[in-house]
């Protein structure tokens, strides 16, 4: 959802910076920013997975690259064995403060695409990422559709206007990493055109 299109000459130079200073010097924070920008605006997946994976390797409980690992497993990979893979990484790591507003929201997309979630635990699990991260559109969003397919519309239109009103007008003042972190799990950068298709359902 709300990937963009290809990066631009700005962004590529980011990324090109970057990946130079990977070559210098691993640590975590550099591996992650990189690995930030290979998703998004880099749409090179595979890479960005595989630094996941090699932070992972240092420590298991590294709840970022899990995270990041997990968001590949369901976004890129897709597949029923990377769907469970990403169910794994997330319990792992869900009771850190670093992943738990993601890690509950990609657990609900994970076990839906699994059709292992009943309507009560979507519900639940998403209400917990909102708490944890009220100022977030796609949580609120992914909220609002929950609600939607259990029935009840009054929730579903309040989740929905807090999507709506989260979105940020644009990207301006974010840093590239800022940006792909928007991109990627915030939704704040999304499109309002389709949130408005969204909140048409609702009527």
């Amino acid at each position: 959802m709300n990937r963009t299109g290809h990066p631009t000459k700005a962004q590529l130079a980011r990324i090109a910076k970057l990946e130079a200073a990977v070559k210098r010097e691993t640590s975590r924070h550099v591996l992650l920013e990189f690995a930030q920008l290979l998703l998004e605006p880099a749409h090179r997946d595979d890479e960005a997975f595989a630094i996941y994976e090699s932070l992972l390797a240092r420590d298991a409980m590294d709840a970022d690259a899990a995270v990041g690992a997990a968001y590949v497993h369901i976004h890129t990979f897709m597949e029923e064995e990377n769907l469970r893979l990403a169910v794994g990484l997330l319990h792992r790591v869900l009771d850190q403060d670093a992943a738990a507003a993601r890690g509950e929201m990609l657990l609900a997309e994970a076990l839906e695409d699994l059709g292992e979630l009943s309507d009560i635990q979507r519900i639940q699990m998403l209400e917990a990422s909102v708490e944890r991260a009220p100022g977030w559109s796609r949580n609120h969003l992914l909220l609002a559709l929950a609600y939607r397919d259990a029935g009840d519309i009054e929730r579903a239109r309040i989740q929905m206007a807090a999507a709506v009103a989260n979105r940020f007008p644009s990207g301006a003042g974010l840093t590239l990493v800022e940006a792909s972190f928007e991109e990627c799990y915030t939704g704040r950068l999304g499109s309002a055109s389709f949130l408005r298709d969204m909140e048409a359902t609702l009527r």
